[in-house]
């Protein structure tokens, strides 16, 4: 059974957003970005990034620069370095995430990360539009 939480999301200017919370690759059609949350902690989360990387991004064809990750570590983990990630994501941006001691980052990285998806995204339509009206 596939469970996923989704929600809706305001992103100022108009634009609106789904996130979507997935526990499988069902729910893959129409993605325009990407975020992987993982717990760097987790030496199993570690190895299986460059899987989820292939099947929710490099699968769906989208560019790096629609993906983001957060290496999230709970307010109680012990503060060790977090062993290197897969070098498939190497050009893809990564961020160290404690929501008790820097909130303000993961919000304003995620605003930023967001934004520049629905930007992607409504560049794509905007082309698409002009394709159509010049055929």
């Amino acid at each position: 059974m596939t469970r996923w939480r989704s929600a809706k999301y305001e992103a100022g200017k108009g634009g609106k957003a789904e996130l979507r919370d997935l526990e499988s690759e069902a729910f893959q059609k129409d993605t325009n970005g990407v975020l992987i949350i993982y717990n760097p902690d987790q030496s199993s989360h570690d190895q299986e990034l460059g899987t989820w990387y292939t099947q929710f991004v490099q699968s769906q064809g989208l560019k790096d620069s629609q993906c983001m990750v957060f290496a999230h570590r709970r307010p109680s983990a012990a503060d060790t370095t977090r062993s290197e990630i897969s070098s498939v994501l190497s050009r893809v941006k990564c961020i160290q995430t404690n929501l008790d001691e820097e909130p303000e980052t993961v919000r304003d990285e995620f605003h930023n990360f967001l934004a520049k998806v629905i930007s992607n995204w409504t560049d794509k339509r905007d082309q698409e539009e002009l394709s159509i009206m010049n055929t």
